[in-house]
């Protein structure tokens, strides 16, 4: 394990180190929140399916194999209606919206509760470890910039849990489920499609190294402009 731990990047050890325990009282509201993440995710694969079935089975001259997972061969052999094939369409479309915005409301009131009593926990920790510092520490440090990185650096560690958590979960699996219906339907335009990924990972990697360092300058001015304000 510690040969593990000597391997990772320095600011991963911190964070396992220090921030995760903190996470520990609250593993079953992540669990339930992430549960909740990852049915909504797969539901929003499944939303463009009843419009291809009404394009294929209703809107067409000729009725198409509409490649339904699992509901084909039942779709096929039952006599339906155009009528009823539109009817049971939109009653699947709003049932697969009313479904996914439910998951979704609850996973954000679980990790937003979890997000604030951790983020509570968490200042009472740096509060009480301000405390036990020296007072050399604290006039050799601006005022200002500590209540920065009180408020501002720890609100952060709050919208990572609450939201980024919510968004990376969800847009990955839809990602992941869209490329395997997309390889499921037609492998040879999706490999042409997928042509353009390098292009973008090379783009947003770029994108991203300067992004970090705009935000590191950002949080040493926020704090400076906080000190001077003090």
């Amino acid at each position: 394990m510690s040969a593990v731990s000597s391997k990772m990047p320095k600011s991963l050890r911190l964070w396992i180190d220090h921030f995760l325990p903190l996470l520990r009282p609250y593993w079953e509201q992540l669990t339930l929140a992430t549960s909740a993440v990852v049915l909504s995710g797969l539901l929003s694969v499944l939303r463009p399916w009843p419009l291809k079935v009404v394009i294929d089975q209703v809107l067409s001259h000729k009725p198409k194999h509409s490649h339904l997972p699992l509901l084909q061969p039942w779709l096929e052999h039952a006599q339906f209606t155009p009528w009823q094939i539109l009817y049971g369409a939109c009653a699947a479309r709003i049932s697969i919206a009313l479904v996914s915005a439910l998951l979704t409301h609850f996973s954000v009131r679980l990790l937003g509760n979890a997000g604030q009593r951790y983020v509570f926990t968490l200042r009472q920790n740096l509060f009480a470890h301000l405390q036990r510092l020296s007072l050399r520490f604290h006039d050799s440090q601006r005022t200002g910039d500590l209540t920065t990185r009180l408020t501002g650096d720890i609100q952060a560690i709050r919208d990572l849990i609450s939201n980024t958590v919510t968004v990376f979960c969800s847009d990955g699996l839809q990602l992941i489920g869209m490329l395997v219906l997309m390889l499921w339907l037609d492998w040879r335009l999706t490999l042409v499609a997928l042509s353009i990924i390098p292009l973008l990972v090379f783009a947003v990697f770029r994108h991203t190294i300067r992004l970090k360092e705009a935000a590191r300058r950002a949080r040493k001015s926020t704090g400076l402009m906080a000190a001077l304000a003090q």
